[in-house]
């Protein structure tokens, strides 16, 4: 690709750390090193990395730099709050929503981390602060209905028993609780 916007994406990248500020013969080119470039800022950024300037890396490459400022303050001050009471806890689990993941503390270090599924903003996960006595990690689980309609349903219409096994997941016949055949459902084999 070669655009005028490309040269603004490598003095953005430039600017920012993740590419080289290397003279090359054309600016205005998207070539491998800036690929390479956006690919870093996109795992910083903890963004679907694809090399691709799409429009959630546009607006993450967007951001001010005042507003990010803003917003680690406005994360400092919630960690401040939500985070004091287990300063006093030798062992916690802590989930951090925002990053998808999820992390276990024995004696204030860190010993295991996994990636967490959390809601979209208009399916919020909840939020809740407990003492607890145990955990189960990576239960069986049955899609809420909501889920099913909006999500589940028009991906399984449009890919077939496919995308169950994609996601390792099983449909059961509410009656017998077998296993049922994906296809009658959909029409597709």
């Amino acid at each position: 690709m070669k655009s005028p916007r490309v040269a603004l994406l490598r003095k953005r990248l430039q600017a920012s750390g993740e590419l080289s500020s290397d003279t090359v013969d054309n600016p205005e080119v998207f070539d491998a090193k800036l690929e390479q470039a956006v690919s870093r800022f996109q795992r910083e950024a903890e963004i679907d990395v694809d090399g691709a300037v799409g429009a959630g890396t546009l607006a993450a490459l967007n951001v001010s730099l005042e507003s990010r400022i803003d917003q680690i303050r406005v994360n400092m001050e919630r960690a401040r709050w939500i985070l004091r009471d287990i300063r006093d806890s030798d062992d916690f689990v802590l989930v951090n929503i925002a990053d998808f993941n999820a992390r276990l503390f024995r004696d204030k270090q860190e010993v295991w981390e996994t990636r967490a599924q959390v809601g979209r903003t208009y399916r919020k996960s909840p939020i809740f602060r407990s003492d607890m006595k145990y955990v189960q990690f990576n239960p069986t689980w049955t899609v809420p209905p909501g889920i099913l309609k909006r999500d589940i349903l028009p991906k399984l219409k449009k890919d077939g028993p496919a995308y169950l096994k994609e996601k390792n997941m099983k449909l059961l016949d509410s009656s017998t609780g077998k296993e049922a055949d994906p296809s009658k459902l959909t029409g597709q084999t």
